[in-house]
């Protein structure tokens, strides 16, 4: 018998192998490409965002302090000013002219007051001239008493009848007072602008200072008094921040000239969400983040207003949200710029730890089949059993924990309605995990290139990593963002 040429022999293991390969290959087991991250300690700051604006911590609004014409106001907003330099000038207004009727009406008021303070004077020398007589009466009355002339109850008469004249004449005195003052103002009504005539004058005499009579039968002012520029004067120092009245135009007393504060006393609010302002407490840290100079600014929380209210977002939300007041701890040179009204970025501390076991959050995912188990334990009832489990991404009646895994990753229903059957299930894991009231978490680890679902227990949150309390160690692989190829056992090529 003849054997077989060695070449023969060669080719045919050749292809056997070939062939051999081919059918293990075709055999073995998929492996899924998936990015990996390892668990590790490093410090870790549990933090939110909020956009936030700076404001003066106190403003002033300077105002006319008369009615009349306001001068062109020199000053620009920026301009630095010193408290009592003059920010502006007001020429006051004039007041009307008087027809005959309203002249002869305040002629005779006038002549009825100076006659009431004339009265009041005569008054005033008749209870002078009673005191005298009544203090001179006291002095005698004491001697008297001295000398035992006179009784006890005589001298205590005489005591209360000075009192009594003194109180009289006293009583006198303002009454004369209020006339002149009275005098004053018919006089006041009178005169043009702030002339001002002594009191107690002749009738007469103020009527030829106020008015002459002409040929043509009008009144026309007798003369007219020099009016004053009033000045404006700043409150305090700091600058301007805003200027109503860009030129010499007539204001009403009160009408704002001038709005004015100190850069130098700015501070942040921050309208934030009431969930999170809950957590906020005066004297917790703060960042100043984008704020438009180089670096970021320290701050610190000063007061959280207890009230709220409700602000349309963005998106057509209505949220509750309430004021956070912080203070800037960082050097003023380093925040020269900021203005008042200017929009900063930031960042609440709400925890801080140096050294914290943590685990990237795209790692996490709702382990809702352990919910669908938890609730399906608590409701004894078959059926709900049987339609929570659908809530792990597999249609009821498929076998196999491997198949339930991949569907546990589904996010806050990311996926759901991809399939009709995983929907009504995924709902239900979802309602679960809101009644127990913390959802339970889970990660795919790495072990010898294979997936293991790991249930984890999770403390502090940061905007990329979460702290890891139970389920992992130091040096674990886990898988980031897992999709729904991964699977208990799935084989893993981690990069």
């Amino acid at each position: 018998m003849k054997l077989p040429a060695r070449k023969t022999i060669v080719t045919s293991l050749i292809v056997a192998g070939v062939l051999g390969t081919l059918a293990w290959l075709a055999l073995r087991e998929p492996t899924q490409l998936a990015s990996v991250a390892q668990v590790r300690y490093g410090p870790m700051e549990e933090q939110f965002s909020e956009e936030g604006k700076t404001r003066l911590k106190a403003r002033y609004s300077v105002t006319a302090p008369v009615a009349g014409t306001l001068q062109r106001i020199g000053l620009q907003p920026g301009d630095a000013v010193k408290a009592g330099q003059t920010v502006a000038w007001i020429d006051p207004a004039s007041p009307g002219l008087l027809d005959a009727r309203s002249r002869t009406q305040l002629r005779a008021e006038l002549a009825a007051a100076e006659q009431k303070y004339q009265s009041a004077r005569h008054h005033v020398n008749a209870t002078r001239a009673a005191l005298d007589q009544a203090s001179s009466a006291l002095k005698r009355a004491r001697k008297l008493r001295d000398g035992n002339a006179i009784s006890q109850e005589a001298l205590e008469n005489a005591q209360m009848q000075a009192a009594s004249t003194r109180a009289n004449w006293s009583a006198a005195r303002a009454d004369a007072q209020t006339a002149q003052q009275q005098v004053a103002a018919a006089r006041a009504a009178l005169l043009e602008g702030d002339a001002e005539a002594p009191a107690g004058g002749e009738a007469g005499s103020a009527d030829k200072a106020a008015v002459k009579a002409g040929a043509s039968g009008r009144t026309e002012p007798a003369s007219s008094p020099v009016r004053k520029p009033i000045a404006v004067l700043a409150p305090v120092d700091g600058v301007v921040l805003k200027r109503p009245l860009d030129s010499a135009v007539p204001v009403t007393l009160g009408q704002q000239l001038l709005e004015m504060g100190d850069t130098a006393q700015l501070e942040v609010e921050a309208e934030v969400l009431s969930s999170d302002a809950v957590k906020v407490r005066p004297g917790m840290t703060a960042r100043l983040l984008r704020w438009g100079g180089p670096g970021e600014l320290q701050a610190h929380v000063t007061r959280v207003e207890p009230g709220g209210f409700t602000k349309v977002s963005a998106l057509g939300v209505d949220e509750q949200r309430t004021r956070v007041i912080l203070d800037i701890d960082s050097p003023r040179q380093q925040w020269m710029a900021l203005g008042d009204a200017y929009r900063v970025e930031l960042e609440f501390v709400l925890r801080h730890e140096d050294r914290v076991l943590q685990v990237p959050a795209s790692a996490l995912f709702i382990d809702t089949r352990k919910v669908a188990e938890e609730t399906a334990s608590d409701s004894g009832s078959p059926a709900t059993a049987a339609g929570q489990a659908t809530g792990n991404g597999q249609p009821s009646g498929t076998d196999g924990a491997a198949g339930a895994a991949p569907k546990a990753q589904i996010r806050a229903g990311a996926q759901e309605g991809a399939q009709a059957g995983v929907q009504e299930g995924a709902q239900g894991s979802t309602a679960a995990a809101a009644q127990a009231g913390s959802p339970r978490y889970a990660v795919y680890r790495v072990e010898n290139g294979r997936a293991r679902l790991s249930p984890v227990k999770t403390g502090m949150r940061s905007a990329t990593h979460v702290q890891v309390l139970d389920g992992l160690k130091e040096g674990d692989m886990v898988i980031v963002q897992p999709d729904d190829r991964v699977a208990e056992g799935v084989r893993i090529e981690g990069h």
